[in-house]
Order: C-alpha cells, then sequence, then structure tokens
C-alpha cells in the first residue's frame, strides 16, 4: 500500500452540544478511490468541510501529503492540492464555460486581485483549461454560456473546474446528485478515467454507482466511522445493512419480512413475502394502524405517524364543517 495522502486522527466537529462528526480517524493511501457512505445526517458533508477547510475542526488532527492543515484556510489547502465540488451547482450561471474555468485557475494566482492583470488567457492557462474540459467530456462547450447548458453538464464542468487547478486530492460531494441515468453514466465515466496521480475521494447516495467507482468505503453513521472495508464486503456488511434499513421488530421466519441484499442489482432493497394466511384479516389496516407492519420502522415509522397525524386533522376539520 502506497504512503497515505490523506489522515485523520480524532477529529472532531461540534455545533454547540451536537457532534457533526465525532472522532473520525482514517487515512487515505495516495491514489485510492474512497467513498464515503451513510444515511442522512451521518456527518458525511460535514467531514468534507472540515477536510476542505469550510469548517474549522473543534479538536483532532488533519494531516495532508505531509502537511498539517488542520488550522490552514480554506485557500491555503487548495494551493497544497485539495480540490473540491458541492452538493449544489456553484457556478456563474450568465459567464461562459471558459470564463468560469479562467476564473478558478487565476483564484489561486497571488496575482488574482491585481488591477494590471491581462485579461486574456495565455498559452499555458489555455492548455490547462482545454485538458480540464476533456476529460470533464465537455471541451467542445467551452463558449457556451453555463445557464444553457443541463444540469448533467453542469455538474460535469464543476468537476472540470477542480481539476483545472491540477489537485493531488479531489473531494467529490454527491456528484450525480438529481442526475439522470445517462447522466449518472457519464459522470461515472468521467470520475473513472481520472488519473490514479489524483486521489478521489466521493460522497455518494446511488450505492451501485459509488460502490462500482471505489477501491475502498467508509461508511458513517452518527457522526462516527461504523466500517471500512473494500466494495464487496460492504455489500454484505450486516451493520452496514441495518444502518440504512433499520432493525426488525420480529425475527425472520416468525413472520412475513426478509430482507435482501441484491449485490448485483439495486442494492439496499427489502422485500416481502406474505402467505396466505398473511393475506387475511391479520395484515394491518390503513389510517392508524401502519405502524403495526414489521417493515415500519426508523423513517418509515416517523412517516406514518406524520399522515396519520394529517388524516386526524381532516377528519376533525370534516366533522366541524357538519
Amino acid at each position: 500500500m502506497s504512503d497515505p495522502i490523506l489522515t485523520l486522527t480524532d477529529v472532531v466537529v461540534a455545533f454547540d452540544a451536537l457532534r457533526a462528526v465525532d472522532g473520525v480517524s482514517l487515512s487515505v493511501p495516495r491514489g485510492q478511490r474512497r467513498a464515503i457512505i451513510g444515511p442522512n445526517g451521518a456527518g458525511k458533508t460535514t467531514l468534507f468541510n472540515a477536510i476542505a477547510g469550510a469548517v474549522p475542526p473543534t479538536s483532532g488532527k488533519i494531516l495532508f501529503d505531509g502537511h498539517d492543515v488542520t488550522k490552514l484556510p480554506p485557500h491555503r489547502r487548495a494551493q497544497l492540492g485539495i480540490s473540491r465540488t458541492f452538493q449544489i451547482t456553484n457556478l456563474f450561471p450568465t459567464l461562459t464555460v471558459r470564463d468560469n474555468m479562467v476564473l478558478a485557475l487565476r483564484g489561486l494566482s497571488p496575482r488574482k486581485f491585481s488591477l494590471f492583470g491581462a485579461p486574456d488567457t495565455d498559452d499555458t492557462e489555455a492548455s490547462r483549461i482545454a485538458v480540464a474540459l476533456t476529460a470533464a467530456r465537455i471541451g467542445e462547450r467551452a463558449d457556451v454560456i453555463v445557464k444553457e447548458m443541463s444540469y448533467g453538464e453542469q455538474r460535469q464542468l464543476e468537476i472540470a473546474i477542480a481539476l483545472v487547478t491540477t489537485p493531488t486530492l479531489l473531494l467529490l460531494d454527491e456528484p450525480a446528485a438529481g442526475l439522470s441515468p445517462s447522466e449518472r453514466s457519464m459522470i461515472a465515466e468521467v470520475i473513472r478515467s481520472l488519473s490514479r496521480d489524483i486521489t478521489v475521494v466521493l460522497i455518494e447516495h446511488d450505492m451501485d454507482l459509488a460502490l462500482g467507482l471505489v477501491d475502498y468505503v467508509t461508511c458513517m453513521f452518527e457522526g462516527r466511522v461504523l466500517v471500512e472495508q473494500p466494495p464487496e464486503g460492504i455489500r454484505h456488511n450486516a451493520q452496514v445493512q441495518e444502518v440504512y434499513l433499520g432493525k426488525p421488530r420480529h425475527a425472520l421466519g416468525q413472520g412475513s419480512t426478509q430482507r435482501l441484499w441484491r449485490g448485483g442489482g439495486r442494492p439496499w432493497r427489502v422485500a416481502r413475502r406474505r402467505t396466505r394466511r398473511d393475506r387475511g384479516a391479520a395484515w394491518p389496516q390503513r389510517h392508524g394502524q401502519d405502524h403495526a407492519d414489521p417493515l415500519d420502522h426508523g423513517a418509515g415509522a416517523a412517516a406514518n405517524s406524520r399522515r396519520d397525524s394529517i388524516v386526524a386533522r381532516r377528519e376533525s376539520r370534516r366533522h366541524e364543517a357538519a
């Protein structure tokens, strides 16, 4: 295994009494593709913000490429070679693709605020922009206004902007969020084609996409590292399945519930198997009794509770009107 390019030691990010990141320690070898997964609220994006410098750690240490970056601001980390994308596109919509790239490239220049800088790009800058746009599969769109691009192309542009700074560590925060299947395939192709000189750490909720792109997976839960394994191990890990699906109320075999992990298809799928006897009156009815369903736990139970409350309020208004 190569030497680590990123090392986190007991990193804590606290907001008053809430520990969004609670003592995370991990090491990412140089050139590795690493996924950070976990349910909503697990602390994934907050961890990204701590690595990139957007949020200062409350305690702990962050080492990048031999440098202690724990207290460095974002622009200093970018100069050292850390680049990132965001969950929501962060572009200049009224400028062209090329202009967005120029601004990103010159953002690292010590003369970026100079009134005497040349407005035109030189050959070196033009070459770096062309290489980054080609890597993101939008080389022919350089003169297009950003707001005229599809959302998928805008996500590709964000990756190109991150690449034009020639990073050694690329942080991708849900790069496929909100995209169609064909756009997701394009994003996967872009990530897969990146040079191994660039270490990639990504957050992604599409498990099929994430596990197909990476060498190693870190699963977070409630601000902590739950488990770290290769993708195949994560597919069959009982702890990972439990934090995504919840814990069943009834033992399998006694009732009509079976949990399935389908590594070759869509993951995290729950299936019901009901016998003829199960289809009778014993199956719970709607409007207040759905919580008896053994599959209703965690987020599902909360959704049922909200729905029952809405139904009760509607019935109450109906009686008052009568």
